[in-house]
């Protein structure tokens, strides 16, 4: 009672200093104006039955400041309350500093908040004990699943509070305990206590104090139960009751947008000039609201409900350090990407260089080889035209001689004739093939006999058939191959020429040409006994410019193979040649033409290939 009498004094001061309350010295008091209705709401945690002391102080000091006629009292349960706080039908409403804050939205403000002996701090006088029965070792975080008893599904300490806690261990408060049974009435402590040590259900919430009154009251059932310590680093020495939670303010005195500052000034100077009740029990002003605000959006209502319903925003600011990963992720692929194509463009265009330098390397190889063809075929025509000319100036000579002596005839003037004409038709063809050639047209493969090609060389080349042993097959001698015959001279003499150069200054020289049969293959094998090659050297012999000649430019044995492969054929060297193991020999294999009786038109590279392929 002490304590109240300065706050009377401030308040008799305050009262007297409004503007109207005073009048004037030897004048009359002025009418009072009209006074406005407050209508006051209280929640269901103050009913009327179950209204303590502190409760019907708090009214009475409401009727004393403002008069019994101008307030209006109307209890609600919580739900009813928040409907009239929506509706503006309440303008002071008494609650818990849940429904205080939840109201925040509509334009609640506290403006006192209760305090007690033992819970004298107004921003942390509020909690729950979390009960178990004894015996029972788990911890909250082991608690889900368990059946649960509380008093009601809005009451701020006696549930929203400790299911607050769930949601701080990061778990679900809606569907972490397995089944809450709720009492629906908010004097329901003493059945929350008995549910839970009778084993009905498995863990209670207790608003603060209530476990301290029940052990008065019902030592027996108190005895069977414990209560619950509270998290790690919470501190809980502001109140004197036994706590399992965080603390928050107690029930508040809120005002609504309705009342006038001046009401609400003369409203919380009668509230904090109200003498303490004999329990002690008084009105305070709480200045932080902060863990009440992050305790309704750790659970989702009241301002923050809209947390239940995903949007756009909400999505990013929950998942943003996953959506900043995906991003880097979708940058770092796009940079990926970006960068693989630029490496395979340039890839492709080192790529083109190459095949470009490659296809101009391939074209001067080609124009070597066509120039050094160029240079055999010119020896070969010197060989092969030399013979047809010799035999126009001999049958010429002797026409000649025959007129000079009166002795020639019609008859052996025409026979003549046609063998000039024929020896001539003869050199026009040598010289068309070698043009054809060395235009690179693509030459006409025809059936050729391997006896009559062997027989053309040997007749052509007396020098070269003079210093060669040549061996022909019985199977080989009617054999056929599909070629052109130049260029099939042209390789075959090129290895004949090649072996006897190499047995020059050999004592004993032999060269061998050996034709056979291997299959369906015909082999031109031309061997000498000169000397002993290496391994390394004969692989050489197979590269595209290759010579054992200290002058030579390794083009001939390139042309050979050139040829032999246009026919489809294979190029092949071996040590050996000789009788004694010394010496080469040069294999050319050609495929055999298919027999075809009847049938002896003329036919181009790429039908040959067609007819060896079938």
């Amino acid at each position: 009672m002490n304590k109240a009498i300065p706050s009377l004094f401030l308040a008799g001061f305050l009262l007297l200093s409004l503007p109207g309350i005073s009048h004037a010295e030897g004048g009359a008091a002025p009418e009072a104006p009209a006074q406005k209705q407050i209508r006051v709401g209280v929640g269901a945690f103050a009913l009327p039955e179950q209204r303590d002391e502190f409760d019907a102080a708090t009214l009475t000091t409401l009727f004393d400041t403002f008069g019994i006629e101008n307030v209006t009292v109307t209890d609600y349960t919580v739900a009813d309350l928040e409907k009239a706080v929506k509706a503006g039908e309440v303008d002071v409403f008494v609650s818990s500093s849940g429904a205080a804050r939840r109201f925040a939205p509509m334009g609640a403000r506290p403006l006192a908040t209760s305090v007690a002996p033992g819970l004298r701090d107004p921003n942390h006088n509020e909690g729950t004990a979390i009960i178990l029965r004894k015996g029972d070792s788990r911890t909250l975080a082991e608690l889900e699943g368990a059946r649960l008893s509380a008093n009601m599904a809005w009451g701020f300490s006696g549930y929203q509070i400790a299911m607050g806690e769930v949601a701080a261990l990061g778990r679900n408060p809606d569907k972490f305990f397995g089944r809450t049974q709720f009492f629906n009435r908010s004097d329901s402590m003493e059945s929350v206590a008995r549910s839970v040590a009778s084993g009905t259900t498995d863990v209670g919430f207790l608003r603060l104090c209530a476990f301290e009154e029940l052990s008065r009251k019902y030592p027996d059932v108190t005895g069977k139960l414990r209560v619950l310590a509270p998290p790690k680093g919470v501190d809980t020495s502001a109140v004197s009751c036994v706590a399992s939670t965080r603390l928050y303010p107690a029930h508040s005195l809120s005002v609504m947008p309705t009342v006038t500052p001046e009401l609400s000034r003369k409203l919380l100077v009668a509230l904090l000039t109200m003498p303490a009740t004999e329990s002690g029990r008084e009105w305070s002003v709480a200045t932080d609201f902060h863990a009440v605000d992050k305790l309704l959006e750790d659970l989702r209502i009241g301002p923050y409900a809209y947390l239940r319903d995903w949007t756009m925003s909400r999505f990013v600011n929950a998942f943003w350090p996953y959506l900043l990963i995906l991003l880097l992720a979708v940058a770092g692929l796009a940079y990926h990407g970006w960068r693989l194509r630029v490496l395979v463009a340039r890839r492709e265009r080192e790529l083109e260089e190459v095949h470009v330098r490659e296809v101009e390397q391939s074209q001067r190889i080609a124009m070597l080889q066509r120039a050094g063809a160029v240079g055999q075929l010119s020896s070969l025509i010197a060989h092969e035209v030399h013979q047809p000319l010799s035999a126009i100036r001999l049958f010429a000579e002797g026409l000649e001689r025959r007129a000079r002596a009166g002795t020639a005839t019609n008859e052996s003037v025409l026979k003549i004739a046609g063998r000039i004409a024929g020896q001539a038709e003869r050199a026009g063809a040598i010289v068309d093939r070698v043009r054809d050639y060395a235009h690179q047209r693509e030459p006409v493969f025809q059936r050729i006999r391997v006896a009559d090609l062997v027989q053309h060389i040997r007749e052509t080349y007396p020098k070269l058939e003079a210093k060669t042993e040549v061996i022909i097959s019985r199977e080989a001698r009617h054999s056929e191959v599909r070629g052109s015959v130049l260029e099939l001279e042209l390789a075959v003499v090129n290895l004949i020429r090649n072996a006897v150069e190499a047995v020059r200054g050999v004592e004993s020289p032999r060269v061998v040409l050996e034709v056979s049969c291997v299959g369906n293959k015909v082999r031109f094998e031309v061997s000498d006994n000169g000397p002993k090659l290496s391994e390394e050297k004969i692989r050489a012999l197979a590269s595209p410019i290759s010579s054992e000649k200290p002058e030579g430019l390794g083009l001939g044995l390139s042309i050979v193979k050139h040829l032999v492969e246009r026919h489809l054929g294979e190029l092949v060297f071996r040590s050996g040649g000789g009788a004694a193991g010394d010496g080469l020999a040069a294999d050319i294999i050609l495929p055999t033409a298919s027999p075809d009786a009847g049938n002896e038109k003329e036919t181009t590279k790429e039908e040959m290939e067609k007819e060896n392929r079938a």
